[in-house]
């Protein structure tokens, strides 16, 4: 793919992160992680998936080719979110409570206001 073509793919906000990252790597010869969303072909919906890659080396010591994975995680990123949305709620919960909330131990462990 020509760069052109990756900048219809990517997600305009993921794109400058996703070129700093190859650029990172390429320069530094270090194996990368991301994750970026990419439009898909037969619905235009963006996804997200992580990328990782790694140099392989020949004799010589060079950068022969990259090997890369592409992995489809929109399902794991999505399930992160919902649980820092969680997270978020819980914390307004007991922030905004006047009772005190205590913490049980035993067979009926649990919460009491």
């Amino acid at each position: 793919m020509d760069g052109a073509t990756w900048r219809n793919v990517f997600n305009a906000e993921d794109m400058p992160h996703a070129l700093t990252t190859w650029q990172n790597a390429i320069l530094t010869a270090q194996p990368l992680t991301f994750e970026y969303r990419i439009r898909g072909q037969a619905d235009g919906k963006y996804r997200w998936f992580l990328c990782k890659a790694k140099p392989c080396w020949n004799d010589q010591g060079q950068i022969k080719h990259w090997a890369a994975t592409i992995t489809d995680v929109e399902e794991l990123v999505n399930a992160r979110h919902e649980a820092i949305a969680a997270k978020n709620h819980i914390r307004g919960i007991l922030s905004s409570s006047s009772k005190p909330f205590v913490r049980t131990k035993g067979k009926s462990s649990g919460w009491l206001i």
